[in-house]
């Protein structure tokens, strides 16, 4: 049940990006919980994400007098590991990634200037997720920079797009781009 809920792939285990909102762990949620009722035993993940250790709690022992006696809680030979990804290059490149998404976010609203140069770094850091194409075009569109910005929301098209009305809103800055490019 805990490789369920860290599950961050698509269907089938495609490649969507980290963060995406297709995944049942879309990296964003700070607990999970899983109950075995006959044994009744709960485990309650850690963070970050549900990636932590899940703790295992015995609950005919937390609600006895055995447990005020012990102070006993968890039940440690039991608990379920942390997510191997939590020591992956991969996971430190998603918290980078989300660091770097507020920068690009200001560049986009014309804040800040941003060069191809980071736009290009901030994709490697998660490169099958559509929002950082999408990001990276319309920050090319803003600065009138259509046929770089055309590119990205091409290549935006061509990753697991979480949302219609996201699609929607790729395909109609890549029609912009195109008339501006006319």
């Amino acid at each position: 049940m805990a490789s369920i809920l860290r599950d961050k792939s698509g269907l089938k285990g495609e490649k969507i990006g980290y963060g995406n909102e297709k995944a049942i762990n879309q990296l964003l949620a700070h607990h999970a919980v899983i109950f075995s009722p006959r044994k009744k035993l709960v485990w309650v993940s850690a963070n970050p994400y549900q990636l932590g250790e899940f703790v295992c709690y015995d609950l005919n022992e937390i609600f006895s007098d055995q447990r005020l006696k012990n102070g006993k809680f968890s039940k440690l030979e039991l608990n379920i590991s942390k997510d191997p990804f939590l020591d992956s290059e991969e996971y430190k490149n998603y918290e980078h990634y989300k660091r770097m998404s507020s920068e690009v976010n200001k560049a986009i609203d014309g804040e800040i200037v941003i060069t191809s140069d980071s736009l290009s770094y901030y994709q490697s850091l998660n490169p099958d997720f559509w929002l950082v194409y999408y990001q990276a075009g319309k920050y090319y569109y803003n600065v009138k920079e259509y046929s770089k910005a055309k590119i990205e929301f091409e290549k935006a098209l061509t990753k697991e797009i979480t949302t219609i009305p996201d699609k929607k809103n790729v395909e109609k800055y890549l029609y912009k781009t195109n008339k501006k490019m006319k």
